[in-house]
This record gives structure tokens, C-alpha cells and sequence, in this order.
């Protein structure tokens, strides 16, 4: 509906919403199909300080309703597209390789990517999934492992929300999983999913740039 409304829209727009929703796939049968959902959209600025702004919302909900105990995973997608990219891949080796990382399998990982025909370097990078996560310093790691414009990139941008969630004094509550980053190239705009009291946000390049927060009240009464 935002392109719809807003598609001549300049200006930064912000929006929020409530409403109940529905979900009909077999992963959750036996299970409620329709929740109520909260939700918060940025539309047309794409800076981090953008970024930062939508993450900090994240925050001010967990803090209103007495939650202080969490931690806010941040993840950047263009980091696993720019190594793509630059390796030269097909489309079945990335899915397969997705999939490794996905179900967690590190040692598949290894042993499918040694297979490649892909510079030793690629293969260190794909391989070093497994350790993408953590607090700001990991970032110099997942940097050291790549050389092409859209990973570093993507790593510099964590780094320009992280300083601008520090102006918020909200540091303390941030962590970066780049593990799980290639999962969004699902989606058409940024999504923030919650699980427990671990919100993983993993941002993606669009043309129309969206931040989006969706907060599933169910899951933080569980928390």
C-alpha cells in the first residue's frame, strides 16, 4: 500500500500499524495461523542513520514493555551477495550453499566449497560463515575476509548504524550475525523478525528503500 499512496512522495515518510494476520504454510501446522501484528515502516531514506533510527524503535518497544534482558542481531545481505558475485557462482551452488549455512552443516560447507572452482580466498570467505557473528570487533573479521566493493560496503554500513545507534546510547544491545544475512534475498525490502528476546534485522539493498519493523506480541509475552 505504500506505493500506492505515497509513489510521489519525497520526503521521508513514517507509518505505523496493527492489525491481525495470517500464515498458511505447512511449517506451521498444528499451530495458530493468524497473529496480531505491530508494525513500523521508514520509506524513502536509505542512510544508516535511517537504519539506525528503525533498530532503535525496536528497542524503545522492548524497553516500554519491561523487557531489558535482549539482544538485537544485525545482518547486511549484500555481504554473501557481493562474495557470490565475485566467485562466479551458479544459482544451484549458491542455493546449496545457502542451505549449508542455513541448517548449520559447516563441515558440508567445507568440503562442497573445496570442490569449487573458486580462488582459495573465496573459499576461506564461504567457509568462514561460521564465525560471522558477534559484537562491533567481529566486523574486522568478516572485512579481512573479502575484497570486492559490495561486501566491504556492506561492512562499512554496519559499522555507520552502529555509530549512530551509539549516539542513541543503545550499543549495549547490539550484535551482528552476518551468518544469517542471505536469508532476506527472499524479500523485496528489509525485514526485522523477532524470535524470544533475539531480534535479527538484515537489511538489503532495493530501489525503493524500506525499513521495516514487525513485531509479533505473542512471541514477546513468551520472552
Amino acid at each position: 500500500c505504500v506505493a500506492k499512496y505515497y509513489a510521489d512522495e519525497e520526503l521521508p515518510v513514517r507509518l505505523c500499524y496493527t492489525g491481525n494476520t495470517y500464515t498458511n504454510t505447512l511449517k506451521l501446522q498444528g499451530k495458530l495461523k493468524e497473529v496480531t501484528q505491530i508494525g513500523a515502516e521508514l520509506v524513502n531514506d536509505d542512510s544508516s542513520a535511517a537504519d539506525a533510527e528503525i533498530i532503535a524503535t525496536v528497542i524503545d518497544c522492548f524497553n516500554e514493555i519491561g523487557i531489558s534482558d535482549f539482544q538485537i542481531e544485525i545482518g547486511q545481505i549484500d555481504y554473501f551477495k557481493g562474495l557470490v558475485a565475485e566467485s562466479g557462482i551458479s544459482e544451484d551452488e549458491e542455493d546449496q550453499i545457502k542451505e549449508y549455512i542455513h541448517i548449520k552443516n559447516f563441515f558440508g560447507l567445507e568440503e562442497y566449497v573445496d570442490a569449487l572452482d573458486i580462488s582459495d580466498s573465496l573459499k576461506k570467505a564461504f567457509v568462514a560463515f561460521d564465525s560471522l557473528f558477534g559484537g562491533i570487533s567481529m566486523l574486522d573479521k568478516a572485512e579481512g575476509y573479502v575484497s570486492n566493493e559490495t561486501s566491504l560496503e556492506a561492512v562499512k554500513r554496519l559499522r555507520r548504524v552502529y555509530a549512530a545507534l551509539e549516539c542513541y546510547g543503545y550499543q549495549d544491545h547490539i550484535s551482528f550475525d552476518i551468518q544469517e544475512s542471505y536469508s532476506a534475498d527472499i524479500l523485496m525490502e528489509p525485514v526485522m523478525l523477532l524470535s524470544r528476546a533475539v531480534v535479527t534485522i538484515i537489511f538489503s539493498s532495493s530501489l525503493e528503500r524500506m525499513h521495516r519493523l514487525s513485531v509479533l506480541p505473542s512471541l514477546l509475552r513468551s520472552s
